[in-house]
């Protein structure tokens, strides 16, 4: 019986696979040059903030790096009121 059970879910799984979407052609777009300065900007002010963040390990949210008196009116802010 095992071989038999092994044998229909084989089949079955065939079966399935058969049916599986295929993938779609991939469509090539030439970019403009100023779409293409736009994102090496973003990559740029992108990787700057990541490495000003990484300079700061003690900061891990971003309250932990705002200067004292905002930070004190940022959480004062979102305290919870009675």
């Amino acid at each position: 019986m095992p071989n038999l059970r092994t044998a229909t879910t084989l089949a079955f799984a065939l079966f399935l696979g058969a049916f599986t979407p295929q993938t779609a052609d991939i469509i090539a777009v030439d970019l403009e040059p100023k779409t293409l300065e736009a994102f090496a900007r973003y990559v740029q002010v992108t990787e700057s903030r990541i490495q000003q963040e990484l300079a700061r390990p003690g900061a891990f949210l971003y309250i932990d790096g705002i200067p004292e008196p905002k930070r004190s009116e940022a959480l004062e802010a979102s305290a919870p009121r009675p």
